[in-house]
Formats: C-alpha cells, sequence, structure tokens
C-alpha cells in the first residue's frame, strides 16, 4: 500500500486505511479514482515510477522538494491533470512559465523520463497526471516521509493558461484567512493547509521571497522584530541587500522530510510571511504544535491531507498524453 521511506505504526496504518476505506465510499461515480487502477493495465507502472525516482534522488537529493512541490502546483491549477507539464507556445503562456512558476519550479526532465519509461512498458496507458501523483508520494518517502495509498485514473488536461496560475496558487505574502480560503475552494481545511505546509520542510526559498521581511519590513527599512535576531543576522549573511539571487532551506535537516520546518515557527525562524503566519491563528498553532511534539502523527496526517489534495478534479480533461510537455491535437 506504501511504497518506500520509513513505515507506518500499526495504530496509525489502520487509521489510515480505515480514512481510505470511508473516502472511496463517498465516491459514487464509477469512472473516479482507484487505487488499483493500472493493476491490469500496466501492473508495473508503480514500481517504474519508483525506480525512477529512487535514481534521481540519489543522484539529487534535493530534486525530493522540487518533485513533490509539482504534484501542488498542478493540482492547485485546473485540478490535478498534469498541466503544469505543458510547455508554453508561440501564441501560449504555460502555468510552468507563469511569473509564480517561472524559475521556481523544476523537476520536468525526470518526469518525462518516467514518461518514456512507461511509454515502453505500457504505450498510451498511464497519464502524466497520475505520474505526478506518484512521484509526490514516492519522494516523500525517499527522504524520510511515509508512504500513502495513491489513487489513479486521472485525466490530462487539455490546455494549461499561464494566466491562471494568479489567483490559483498561495503566494508567500498571504496571511492565514487568506490561505484557509484558499484551500477551502479546493475541498480542503485549515488543518489540510497547516499539514501540507509542512511540504516546506523539504522546500527552499530563493533570498527574494523573503528580502522584505530582511530590510524592509512593512516599509520600515527595518528587519521584522518577529524574526528571531540571529537568523536575521545569518541571513544577511547568505542574502546581502545587494544580492538577492541565493537560496535557503526552508528546513534545516538536509533535506529530510521531518518536523523542523514546524520547529524553526515555533521559534521565531520561518523564512516566508506565509509560514509564519500559520501560528498567528490558535488552530494553526495547535496543528504545529502538535506536529513538533508528535513527528509520527504529522507524518501520518501528511499523507491523509495528499490524498485529498489529489482528488481535486480536473476541469478541463482531455484524455491521456503521449508526450507530458505537449498537447497534441486531437484525432478527427
Amino acid at each position: 500500500m506504501t511504497s518506500g521511506g520509513s513505515r507506518l505504526p500499526i495504530w496509525q496504518m489502520l487509521g489510515l486505511v480505515l480514512f481510505v476505506v470511508m473516502l472511496a465510499s463517498e465516491r459514487t461515480d464509477a469512472n473516479y479514482l482507484t487505487t488499483d487502477f493500472y493493476d491490469q493495465s500496466c501492473p508495473q507502472a508503480l514500481s517504474i515510477v519508483q525506480r525512477k525516482v529512487d535514481e534521481f534522488i540519489e543522484a539529487d537529493r534535493g530534486l525530493a522538494g522540487a518533485l513533490l512541490r509539482l504534484h501542488f502546483h498542478d493540482c492547485f491549477v485546473r485540478g490535478c491533470d498534469g498541466s503544469v507539464l505543458v510547455n508554453s507556445t508561440e501564441d501560449s503562456l504555460a502555468e510552468k512559465d507563469a511569473l509564480l512558476n517561472k524559475g521556481s519550479l523544476r523537476g520536468f526532465e525526470e518526469i518525462d523520463a518516467i514518461k518514456m519509461e512507461l511509454e515502453c512498458a505500457c504505450p498510451g496507458v498511464v497519464s502524466c497526471a497520475d505520474i505526478l501523483a506518484l512521484v509526490a508520494r514516492d519522494a516523500t518517502a525517499k527522504v524520510g516521509g511515509y508512504g500513502w495509498p495513491v489513487f489513479l485514473g486521472r485525466i490530462d488536461g487539455a490546455g494549461s493558461v499561464g494566466e491562471e496560475v494568479n489567483g490559483s496558487l498561495p503566494e508567500r505574502t498571504d496571511n492565514y484567512t487568506t490561505l484557509v480560503a484558499n484551500f477551502a475552494r479546493r475541498g480542503l481545511d485549515a488543518k489540510d493547509m497547516v499539514i501540507l505546509s509542512g511540504s516546506h520542510t523539504i522546500g527552499v526559498a530563493h533570498c527574494g521571497a523573503f528580502f522584505e521581511r530582511l530590510y524592509n519590513f512593512e516599509g520600515t527599512n527595518k528587519t521584522d522584530p518577529s524574526m528571531d535576531a540571529s537568523l536575521a543576522t545569518f541571513l544577511k549573511k547568505r542574502c546581502p541587500i545587494d544580492k538577492p539571487f541565493g537560496l535557503m532551506a526552508l528546513g534545516g535537516t538536509n533535506g529530510t522530510f521531518d518536523t523542523d520546518y514546524y520547529q524553526n515557527l515555533l521559534t521565531k525562524r520561518g523564512l516566508l510571511e506565509s509560514d509564519v503566519t500559520l501560528t498567528s491563528d490558535p488552530y494553526g498553532l495547535e496543528i504545529v504544535t502538535k506536529a513538533v511534539e508528535d513527528p509520527s502523527w504529522f507524518l501520518t496526517e501528511f499523507g491523509i491531507s495528499m490524498i485529498k489534495m489529489g482528488f481535486i478534479e480536473g476541469t478541463h480533461p482531455y484524455g491521456w498524453r503521449k508526450h507530458c510537455a505537449v498537447i497534441e491535437p486531437r484525432e478527427k
């Protein structure tokens, strides 16, 4: 049921199984997602994806966060339909090249390589959207997270519109209320928002993403007083005011999927405004604190929230795409 990474304690495994059963029972559409979707049509699909993900992350551990992020950025724009993988054309700006995404997403070549191997094994079977869902799970498990059951059978999208990214993805300056409202529009609640934000534990941010907090908080030309003073001193050395181009890890444990990100929030060492705002609300603070106190609980809850996110249905279905980066004309 799970793949790679740490194994869930038995009581948490039972809880996850119960959640999956309840979720499946709520779905009445006969064509909806199932965990065994490729068992007959491409039984080796999941093992191919896991093997390739393991290879990629062993060569570049930083890819784990990037691959997980692709699935999130895909699902929040037009639903989980693989549209984030589509290339721009002369006439159309695609999601990957929109301002909020350009230069901040990677892993496209790795997805293409996985798709190519799947096409050799099972031509015309596995959707690009499903590849993203599987890769997110396997990447997380590879660097210390728990696996979770991935529901499959997604349909690839018919388009990718860069203009739709703005207003769909959460932004680094969003406050708690804005974040909750954004997630709610996709059927996810406040708990899901705080839990899924925990993926930042294997994420990175450009210095420019927190430059205002460091040098000009609310137009004062001063550092955000809520930032830990020693962290601010360290960041100013790593991100000098005349060179806002570096990268900083959002967690401090060398790309391990753990609760270090939440610990940073409790000790005023968060980087992004959208991170530090999680503890500004009593319920958000409760979730953050519980994650730090019980890491196993967080890892299990993360899988549950990822399952829920994976059910965000695509709004412009196309079918199966042979090449994830290209939407080919439909046959007449």
